[in-house]
C-alpha cells in the first residue's frame, strides 16, 4: 500500500496455467496474509480496516459462496473469522473439481467482482505480469472485470478505480491478444 492505492501482483507462468484462476487467486489471497499481518491497520489511517472488511465480505457473499472463495483464496477464511483462526466459519470442505469450476465461470466471475467490491474502499492496481502464460479461466476472469469495472464506474455504482498494468512480450500481443 502506498499513496492509498491497493496492488495485486499476478505473475503467470507455465507451471500456473495446468489449474485455473490459481496465479489470480493467489494474489487476492497474499493481499488477505497482508491485511491480517497488519494488525488491523491495513491502511495508513489507522482504522479499523480488517474489521471493516470482514464486515462488507460477509454482506456480500452467501454460506454456498464462502467454500469456493476459500479454496481458492485460504487466507479469506481467517479474514472473514472473528477470532482470527477461522474458528467460528464452518469448515465446510469444498471439493475442487476444476471441470464444475470451468462450467460455472460466471458465477465465479460474479464473486471475484463481487469479492473486489467487498474490498475496495481505494483503487487497486492490479499488475499482469507475463499475461501471454495465463490460462484461458484468467484471461477471460480479466475481461469480465474490465467490462463490469466499466459499467459500474459508468454508473457511479463502484466506490473505487481498478487499473490494469499488463506486461507480455512485444511480438506476443500482435499474434495473440484474446482481449482485443
Amino acid at each position: 500500500t502506498s499513496n492509498g492505492w491497493e496492488s495485486l501482483h499476478c505473475k503467470f507462468d507455465q507451471i500456473g496455467r495446468r489449474q485455473p484462476l490459481s496465479t489470480i487467486a493467489s494474489a487476492f489471497d497474499s493481499l488477505f496474509l497482508t491485511l491480517l499481518s497488519s494488525e488491523n491497520t491495513w491502511r495508513s489511517g489507522g482504522s479499523d480496516t480488517l474489521g471493516d472488511i470482514r464486515t462488507n465480505l460477509l454482506k456480500s457473499f452467501d454460506e454456498e459462496s464462502f467454500p469456493i472463495l476459500f479454496h481458492l483464496m485460504p487466507n479469506l477464511r481467517r479474514v472473514v473469522s472473528t477470532d482470527g483462526n477461522s474458528t467460528d466459519m464452518q469448515q465446510t470442505e469444498y471439493v475442487f473439481d476444476e471441470f464444475a469450476l470451468i462450467s460455472s465461470k460466471i458465477r465465479v466471475h460474479n464473486l471475484f467482482y463481487e469479492l473486489l467490491k467487498a474490498i475496495s474502499d481505494t483503487p487497486i492496481l492490479l499488475f499482469l505480469d507475463d499475461l501471454h502464460w495465463a490460462d484461458s479461466a484468467s484471461l477471460e476472469l480479466i475481461s469480465f472485470l474490465i467490462d463490469e469495472m466499466g459499467a459500474s464506474i459508468a454508473e457511479d455504482d463502484l466506490p473505487s478505480l481498478l487499473v490494469l498494468v499488463v506486461c507480455w512480450p512485444y511480438y506476443w500481443f500482435h499474434h495473440h491478444w484474446p482481449m482485443l
